[in-house]
C-alpha cells in the first residue's frame, strides 16, 4: 500500500494545507496518514504564492503570459514579484520588472492589488492573464475588479473544492489590477473549529483508553473516512496533543 504516516508539529500561528487550502491551528502535534505523492505541505496565513502556468514548454524561463496567484487568508501581506528574461544579463541595464502584490485581509473583505513598481515593462508580456485563487474561501456576495480604477465586467469565476477562483484576461502589465471580494464569513473556518473540538475529544478518549502512538497511527488510518473529519481539516490528519515545545 503506497501510504505514509508522519508525526507533524505546526509552530504557533495559523497554517493552511498548500494543496487543499484547509486551515489548521498551530502549536499542536498531528498524526498524518496520506499517500506518498500527497505529502502535506503547509503555508502561513497571509501567504501570497505566484505560480507560472506553463502550457507547452515546461523549461521556459521567460516571464509567463499566464500567471496563477494563490492567496491564503488570515493576515495582511505584500509580495514583491521580480521578473527578468532568465537567461541574459539585460537585468543589469534595467530590463527587469518588480511588481507588488498586496493583500489586505479582513474577514468579510479581501482587497488584492497587483501593481508595477520598478523596472522596464517590456521584459514581460504587454498583456497578462491572471488566475487569482483565494484559498479556503467561499463564493463572495460581491466582486469588484478594476484596471486603473476602471471597472472590468468580462471576468470568469468558479468555486473548486475550498477555493474561490477569479479569471481576468488581457490585463496590461503597465496598469494596476485591483480585486475586491466581499461577503459575510467568506473564509471557511467554522467547520475547522468544530472538527478541532471533535479531534481533541477523540484524542482524549484514545489517551484515556491507554492507547499508545502506534495504536493511534492505526486508528487514524482506519478512521480516515469517518465523519470525524469534517470540512476544514485535512482528511487524514489527527490531533495528538497541544504541546508547549517543538516536536523532537
Amino acid at each position: 500500500m503506497n501510504r505514509s504516516v508522519e508525526r507533524i508539529y505546526l509552530p504557533k500561528g495559523i497554517w493552511y494545507d498548500f494543496k487543499t487550502g484547509k486551515k489548521f491551528l498551530g502549536d499542536r502535534r498531528y498524526v498524518a496518514f496520506y499517500k506518498t505523492e500527497d505529502y502535506p505541505v503547509f503555508v502561513r496565513s497571509g501567504s501570497i504564492i505566484p505560480l507560472s502556468i506553463l502550457k507547452e514548454n515546461l523549461n521556459d524561463t521567460n516571464p509567463p503570459k499566464d500567471l496563477e496567484i494563490q492567496v491564503f487568508p488570515g493576515q495582511n501581506n505584500t509580495y514583491e514579484l521580480y521578473e527578468d528574461d532568465g537567461v541574459t544579463k539585460l537585468h543589469e541595464q534595467g530590463y527587469y520588472l518588480k511588481t507588488n502584490i498586496e493583500f489586505k485581509y479582513m474577514p468579510n473583505h479581501y482587497p488584492l492589488t497587483i501593481s508595477p513598481k520598478e523596472g522596464k515593462t517590456g521584459i514581460v508580456p504587454e498583456l497578462r492573464n491572471y488566475m487569482i485563487r483565494f484559498k479556503n474561501t467561499r463564493l463572495p456576495e460581491k466582486i469588484d475588479v478594476l484596471i486603473d480604477n476602471e471597472m472590468v465586467l468580462d471576468i470568469d469565476t468558479r468555486v473548486k473544492d475550498n477555493d474561490f477562483i477569479i479569471y481576468v484576461n488581457d490585463v496590461p502589465t503597465k496598469k494596476v489590477l485591483s480585486i475586491t471580494c466581499m461577503g459575510k464569513d467568506i473564509e471557511i473556518e467554522k467547520e475547522t473549529e468544530e472538527a478541532l473540538v471533535a479531534l481533541k475529544k477523540h484524542s482524549f478518549e484514545l489517551n484515556q483508553n491507554g492507547l499508545g502512538y502506534n495504536n493511534l497511527i492505526y486508528i487514524s488510518a482506519v478512521l480516515g473516512d469517518m465523519s470525524l473529519n469534517k470540512p476544514g481539516i485535512y482528511e487524514n490528519l489527527f490531533l495528538v496533543e497541544e504541546p508547549e515545545a517543538h516536536l523532537h
